[in-house]
């Protein structure tokens, strides 16, 4: 039988354990940034008995519930992306600004001929703003011309700004870059407010608090 979770648990580490008796599989992962557990169940467990007892184990820590509205806000700071929220297939994976994954070198592939013929600049950044009421689908326009589209969008309760992603609707000319311009967003009111274009992730850049680091000197 399984034994438990073990005190160093490390971030990203994974293993079959037992929760008052009953066998999961558990990973120190997550979609929010935060030090994460995902706990993957199967078809014979009781699922409401380890609910049950999963809150009262962690009552004394302060455990809680909390909605996927949350879970959100936290995985855009995060900078982690959504298939078909924030990326899909009209991307290529340097459009989606993860290029570095792709190995041109390696040998033949799927799809490695079109990677090979596609154009490398990245497309997809963040962006903050101090005022605009802030949504996915709002337009991005630079001397008012639409330049891009808002993808996951959300008040920041961290930053106290609105923040989110943008796809562009091309990658930068030669020689510029979007990362540090300046431009308009349409807000949901049809307002129109400055935003400023950012790299990814919005803070924590090193990933310090999924992995249960000291935030001292953290970007």
């Amino acid at each position: 039988m399984p034994g438990q979770v073990p005190e160093g648990f490390g971030y990203f580490h994974a293993g079959r354990f037992s929760f008052d008796g009953q066998e999961v599989v558990v990973s120190r992962t997550g979609w929010t940034g935060e030090v994460g557990i995902e706990i993957y169940g199967h078809a014979g467990l009781d699922h409401g008995a380890l609910w049950d007892y999963l809150f009262s184990v962690g009552e004394r820590f302060g455990l809680e519930r909390s909605g996927s509205a949350s879970l959100g806000l936290r995985r855009i700071e995060a900078g982690i992306l959504d298939y078909q929220s924030d990326i899909d297939l009209s991307m290529t994976p340097f459009d989606a600004g993860l290029g570095a994954f792709v190995d041109l070198a390696k040998d033949d592939f799927v799809g490695k001929q079109a990677l090979q013929n596609a154009n490398t600049g990245c497309r997809l950044f963040g962006y903050v703003s101090e005022r605009g009421k802030v949504n996915s689908g709002l337009e991005i326009l630079d001397d008012g011309k639409r330049v891009g589209i808002t993808k996951s969008s959300c008040w920041s309760p961290t930053l106290e700004k609105g923040i989110g992603y943008v796809v562009f609707d091309h990658p930068a000319d030669e020689g510029d870059d979007w990362v540090g311009k300046i431009l308009t967003l349409c807000d949901v009111e049809g307002d129109h407010h400055q935003c400023e274009i950012v790299t990814l992730p919005f803070f924590d850049k090193e990933k310090k608090i999924p992995r249960g680091l000291p935030m001292e000197d953290s970007a």
